[in-house]
């Protein structure tokens, strides 16, 4: 008489349970793919609690989770990696994910900005002053900078060899007369003062935009300062030869590069082919211009890819690593 009321009892309750059971797997299965595409959007704001009581909801819900987790944590440290370059970030960067966020260290990561250079000791020599640092505002404008930097990479880099990777803002020079009416920019630069003290050495750049879209790196090495026994390699003597590419996307999505490439005979083994007798090509010249002629005190952000340098006299006495790794040897 009792046996079966227990047991219709019993089985109703193991029936109930599978029924549960049922609906919670297949709310699981039916929530998980959602899940797997809003979870990176919400992830950022659930704390530690949510995300404990929302894993334990389901195998299917932890597993989606757990990569979401990993996903966090790498592009945390990346941002962190980021945050410790010298540019400011004035938008989030957690939102863009660890692949953006990737390529955006690959690229930039060992960039060394350019300093401006003015006159100093009676106008015998130039000084690395102040420095303009970049700013990015939105993905566009970080984008516009890793593009560069890719472009001037793949131009100027020789094979796996290393290269120095350098980063200007680009103004018109004002106060100096400009050759047969081309725009010049200011001159930007570094100096590294690591070797002998009466020895410092300088790098310098400058753009002249000539007529006929056509334009030319100014790059130079001193050595001295504007002490009386400084010396000087440039590209326009013919004492120095480098491989070297300035690269420039603009807000407009305008694209310049200018190339220089080792004039003359080639290094043996450099895999590249000589454009012309200067050794030079440019493309976007005219944007370039525009933009420089409307750019004001913000000037134009141009990325700098030294990937060969070789001494056509003989070398400094001193030279920093920076260097000593993109030095080529001429024939």
């Amino acid at each position: 008489f009792w046996l079966k009321p227990c047991l219709s009892l019993n089985s109703l309750i193991l029936f109930l349970e599978l029924v549960r059971r049922a609906c919670a797997h297949w709310m699981a299965l039916s929530v998980v793919p959602v899940l797997n595409q809003a979870v990176w959007n919400v992830f950022p704001f659930l704390s530690p609690a949510d995300l404990t009581a929302l894993g334990a909801s389901s195998v299917a819900v932890r597993s989606t989770l757990q990569p979401a987790h990993q996903r966090a944590a790498a592009t945390d440290s990346l941002v962190q990696k980021l945050r410790k370059l010298p540019f400011d970030f004035h938008f989030p960067l957690f939102p863009l994910g660890p692949e953006l966020l990737q390529g955006v260290l690959d690229s930039l990561g060992s960039l060394r900005l350019l300093r401006r250079r003015e006159l100093v000791g009676l106008g015998t020599g130039f000084a690395p002053t102040d420095l303009e640092g970049w700013a990015f505002d939105s993905w566009g404008a970080l984008g516009a900078a890793v593009a560069s930097a890719e472009i001037a990479k793949r131009s100027a880099k020789i094979g796996a060899r290393p290269s120095l990777l350098l980063g200007a803002v680009l103004h018109r020079a004002t106060g100096q007369p400009n050759e047969g009416g081309s725009l010049v920019t200011s001159s930007v630069g570094l100096e590294w003062i690591d070797g002998p003290a009466a020895d410092p050495l300088q790098l310098g750049l400058r753009i002249v935009i000539g007529s006929a879209s056509k334009a030319r790196i100014d790059l130079e090495v001193g050595s001295g300062g504007w002490s009386p026994w400084a010396e000087n390699w440039t590209l326009q003597d013919r004492t120095l030869e480098a491989r070297v590419a300035v690269a420039v996307v603009l807000p407009d999505g305008g694209r310049c590069l200018i190339a220089q490439d080792f004039r003359g005979t080639l290094p043996d083994g450099s895999g590249m082919e000589r454009l012309d007798d200067e050794g030079c090509h440019a493309s976007g010249i005219d944007a370039l211009r525009a933009a420089l002629e409307t750019a004001g005190e913000g000037g134009v952000r141009a990325v700098v890819c030294i990937g060969g340098l070789g001494w056509r006299k003989e070398a400094p006495a001193w030279c920093p690593p920076e260097l000593r790794r993109v030095v080529a040897k001429l024939p």
